[in-house]
């Protein structure tokens, strides 16, 4: 399930470590009851993973802050120093984090595995590409499913049984899995709202494709 922008920059937030205690405690919380939170969180988690191996962990000089404060603020320390060091220190975050998402962003990795997954009967259509560490589906025909019904994805392996990839709530989803292998079929159906009630489709698959090497 796709997230909301504001749900997802704070998955990307838990993962960079910059949320207070509080934040990052209810965070923690609601990896543990939301799976498509988690889901968010791992994938952000792979996305900044370049940024530690690039830069190693460095404590900052004890006196640097002192030395900092001392030039900036000549005067006592007072409230105006204290809030004015708490805006800098909150556009400081600001920064590095848009820094981090938008301009340290490796690059988008080739697909491995791919799928077209399409009918001439089917009301929508979609492209599947897993990269070795997510699988990403693109609607590119049609629209949301029916009111009252979700859309629902499903991989079957060579044991032969449907598992459940989750509902498809946008025009793409985007589901870290780090082990896909090539003629797993990709299949699609039409299920009640919130999805089948069982481990299997219970609706019309309308759309089925095996991923294989593009």
């Amino acid at each position: 399930m796709t997230l909301p922008d504001v749900e997802d920059l704070l998955a990307a937030e838990y993962a960079l470590g910059v949320l207070d205690a509080a934040d990052r405690a209810a965070a923690e919380a609601r990896i543990a009851r939301d799976p498509a939170f988690a889901a968010a969180v791992a994938r952000w988690q792979a996305h900044f993973a370049p940024l530690d191996a690039a830069y190693p962990e460095l404590p900052p000089p004890a006196r640097l802050r002192a030395a900092i404060e001392a030039r900036l603020f000549p005067s006592p320390a007072g409230w105006r120093r204290r809030a004015l060091w708490g805006g800098l220190g909150g556009l400081a975050l600001s920064a590095t984090l848009l820094a981090a998402v938008l301009l340290w962003a490796p690059p988008a990795a080739e697909p491995r595995l791919q799928a077209q997954l399409q009918a001439a009967e089917a009301p929508v259509a979609f492209a599947a590409a897993w990269d070795g560490r997510a699988l990403r589906l693109t609607r590119t025909a049609g629209g949301a499913a029916p009111p009252g019904r979700d859309y629902q994805l499903w991989q079957i392996g060579a044991s032969g049984v449907p598992e459940s990839l989750g509902l498809i709530a946008g025009a793409d989803l985007v589901l870290p899995l780090a082990d896909l292998a090539a003629g797993t079929v990709l299949a699609v159906s039409l299920e009640p709202a919130g999805g089948a009630p069982g481990p299997a489709p219970t609706g019309p698959v309308i759309l089925a494709a095996p991923l294989s090497a593009p």
